[in-house]
């Protein structure tokens, strides 16, 4: 974590159920919404017959393409296949796992029209590739944004919510459009991840925020 004073840095959490992005400057962070307008993106990876999709996509479309969509693959890490803990999750996914060599579990889908199988650390590697995909320009765009509507706001406390508000819009329409550009670079579909969902997964219309964290 940076001290006082030594500037902004980009945080990425890549946990079991769900990731996130936040921003360290001035002895606070900001945590960013993703293209759907959620602070949080679900650690999933979904398979169809076209594409990988990670994140708020694959969660989107599980319903329909269960035995596809891989989620908490970070249990399996570093299990075997007979561990009780791994027999008991498995009776609970809806994907498959199989045990590999030395009873390495293996999670099975279909991806463009072929059996594959991946370990956990391989589906985990996938969700990662999130926060590989930004790029040193684009941290600076933020971390200048950022650090732009912090000054304004050290300078205006007494402003009015009006005025608080749209600065607030000023920071997601410069960060969020990076942010989406980061999350939909995980996948295979070359666009945002976001508009690969389909129409039932469509943004929740609050619209993106950035927010505090004490």
């Amino acid at each position: 974590m940076a001290g006082k004073g030594d500037g902004a840095a980009i945080g990425i959490d890549l946990g079991t159920t769900y990731s996130c992005v936040g921003v360290w400057q001035h002895d606070r962070v900001e945590i960013i919404a993703n293209d759907q307008g959620n602070r949080t993106t679900p650690s999933y990876v979904g398979f169809t017959d076209t594409e990988r999709l990670i994140g708020d996509s694959a969660k989107n479309q599980v319903a329909m393409n269960p035995i596809n969509t891989v989620f908490d693959a970070k249990r399996l890490i570093g299990r075997r296949h007979s561990d009780p803990s791994v027999s008991s999750d498995i009776k609970l996914w809806p994907f498959k796992v199989v045990p590999g060599a030395q009873e390495k579990p293996m999670i099975v889908v279909n991806y463009k029209g072929e059996e594959k199988q991946f370990a956990a650390e391989e589906i985990s590697s996938m969700d990662e590739k999130i926060g590989s995909k930004l790029s040193a320009s684009d941290k600076k765009t933020i971390e200048d944004s950022i650090d732009q509507a912090i000054t304004w706001l050290d300078n205006n406390q007494v402003a009015e919510v009006e005025e608080f508000e749209d600065k607030m819009k000023e920071l997601e329409n410069i960060c969020n459009p990076i942010i989406a550009k980061m999350y939909g670079a995980g996948g295979d579909a070359g666009g945002p991840v976001g508009d690969d969902a389909p129409s039932g997964g469509a943004s929740t219309g609050a619209g993106p925020k950035i927010e505090e964290v004490d």
